[in-house]
């Protein structure tokens, strides 16, 4: 307790982000193989659908960025940092904190409220992240989906993710996008990847061009 304002501290989600697996697997040259890649963005899609297809209401996230998303020591997933998110319809206007995962039109001068496309959005770029390892610039965008042109069911999600502004109603639902990632998964799968299981810890700091990372990769194994 803190001000009369209870904490909990959940100790097995406190070994890192997604970006910090990203940049500790960079910084150790032993690259996310597919199917570890498809793990995280499958588990981070889950829970997104989960809080858009709460019933009456969804939850709009609001903040949906690699940083945001923690990992356990077996790679388990678990979406954090829900301080921005709230319900649709609410009358709060709440938006992303960085601008680099920021939809179009949640930019001034248009700065309209947050909502399911635009967390749609967000996401999208994070996955373009973690399947490319290339951090969330917008000029080099394009560049980003070209690398993915050889995964095609992932390359035209993710396409739709990003759509533009004037094309909002492009972009799937966070369930559509889930249902392609598993696809995805389940076609790699039934090929016979397996999967490095990595234990990560460390720090970071920064995002985009400003990143710099102090992480270590420890222990891997099959």
């Amino acid at each position: 307790m803190e001000d009369g304002i209870p904490f909990q501290i959940v100790s097995e989600l406190l070994e890192g982000s997604v970006s910090e697996v990203i940049d500790a697997a960079h910084s150790s040259h032993c690259y996310l193989s597919h199917y570890e890649q498809l793990s995280l963005v499958v588990q981070m899609t889950s829970a997104i659908a989960y809080l858009h297809g709460l019933q009456p209401r969804p939850y709009v996230h609001a903040d949906i960025r690699p940083t945001n998303v923690l990992v356990t020591r077996d790679m388990k997933v678990k979406v954090a940092d829900l301080g921005a998110a709230h319900l649709v319809e609410s009358s709060k206007s709440a938006g992303p904190l960085s601008r680099q995962y920021l939809a179009p039109e949640r930019m001034p001068p248009t700065s309209a409220r947050s909502s399911l496309p635009s967390d749609v959005y967000s996401l999208g770029v994070s996955l373009i992240e973690i399947f490319t390892g290339v951090g969330p610039i917008p000029e080099e965008r394009n560049g980003q989906l070209t690398q993915m042109i050889y995964r095609r069911r992932l390359h035209r999600i993710c396409s739709r993710m990003i759509s533009d502004e004037d094309k909002i109603a492009d972009r799937p639902t966070s369930a559509e996008c889930l249902a392609v990632l598993i696809r995805e998964q389940e076609e790699v799968v039934g090929n016979g990847f397996l999967a490095i299981k990595r234990m990560v810890k460390g720090q970071f700091e920064g995002e985009g061009k400003a990143r710099r990372h102090k992480v270590v990769l420890s222990d891997t194994y099959i």
